[in-house]
């Protein structure tokens, strides 16, 4: 199991899991002293709650009963998932990358490069619509020229067959 805080692989001796949500913390990433965790073990193991599950609050003027978790809480939830996204070498094994200048340079040109092919694909897309488009008007104007090139004439067949 990985920490829900520092995302390091648990050892079961170290693990505290949360009553709430789950997830498992070392006992040292929740603030908890050896001492502390050794002594009250069992009692501790069984009523931890981490951050997020333990300062769970009621809406204020809200005919709702259902709990919400505080805004501090949601904020530190988001930064431990960043924080804890893995990414992997080629071994395989974790490792945590932050981006440089250089990488964030290179990610905008190759952004520049992928939103000038769309835009090129866009527009090439456009054009063959329009031109299909265009023949379609062209054929139906021929069809409805000849629809009433053939209604005038049955119009004159029949007005001589009224006289």
């Amino acid at each position: 199991m990985i920490c829900g805080i520092c995302c390091k692989k648990i050892d079961l001796v170290h693990l505290l899991k949360c009553n709430g949500c789950k997830v498992g913390y070392q006992y040292s990433c929740v603030n908890i002293t050896p001492a502390t965790f050794n002594d009250g073990q069992t009692q501790t193991k069984r009523n931890f709650k981490c951050d997020s599950c333990a300062n769970v609050t009621q809406r204020i003027r809200v005919t709702d009963d259902t709990p919400v978790r505080s805004l501090r809480v949601g904020i530190m939830d988001s930064q431990r998932d960043k924080q804890c996204t893995p990414s992997f070498d080629d071994n395989g094994s974790r490792e945590s990358e932050v981006l440089r200048a250089t990488d964030t340079s290179n990610l905008v040109d190759v952004m520049e490069k992928v939103n000038t092919m769309i835009l090129e694909k866009l527009s090439a897309l456009e054009s063959k619509i329009l031109g299909e488009i265009k023949d379609t008007i062209r054929v139906l104007a021929l069809e409805n020229s000849k629809l009433t090139q053939k209604l005038q004439e049955a119009n004159k067949k029949c007005v001589s067959y009224e006289q």
